[in-house]
């Protein structure tokens, strides 16, 4: 849910079809939309409550947030009563500088993630097959399909 101050309801500015569109496409129609319909400052403040989801989807509204965030006058407000989790928290993330707000036992941040799998490291050692892994940093994906898995990153 979108509030659009000073005292104007909008619908949700972003859909599918929105990320269909060119990106300049899409920074000419904020600020020609918008704008004219609010006048100069304008704050956006969102609601968020999200357990997180996938990162295409989570990855494209945290994009279009941040290019919202971006244009000139306008601040970002992020109000999260619960959680805002994964996902959730890149796109909380995207808030101006300052203007995030939380609720005193609301939960932000990357909470965990549950991966299961099937290890065919031995079966490919047999065959002469070596994977290659590379990773964001140690605590990345510590469990592979194909790599051999340390006591380490059992822990």
């Amino acid at each position: 849910v979108f509030f659009f101050l000073p005292s104007k309801l909008l619908p949700p500015y972003f859909s599918k079809a929105s990320s269909l569109s060119s990106s300049s496409r899409n920074q000419l129609r904020t600020a020609r939309g918008i704008r004219p319909a609010l006048g100069n400052e304008l704050e956006i403040v969102l609601f968020l409550d999200s357990g997180g989801g996938t990162v295409q989807d989570y990855g494209l509204a945290s994009s279009h947030l941040s290019r919202l965030r971006d244009e000139p006058h306008v601040t970002l407000s992020v109000c999260v009563d619960r959680v805002a989790a994964s996902g959730g928290y890149m796109m909380a993330c995207q808030a101006t500088p300052g203007h995030l707000y939380a609720a005193p036992f609301a939960m932000l941040g990357s909470i965990g993630v549950l991966m299961e799998t099937v290890n065919v490291h031995e079966v490919l050692k047999r065959y002469g097959v070596k994977p290659l892994v590379i990773k964001a940093g140690k605590n990345k994906a510590p469990l592979k399909t194909f790599g051999e898995v340390t006591t380490d990153e059992l822990k």
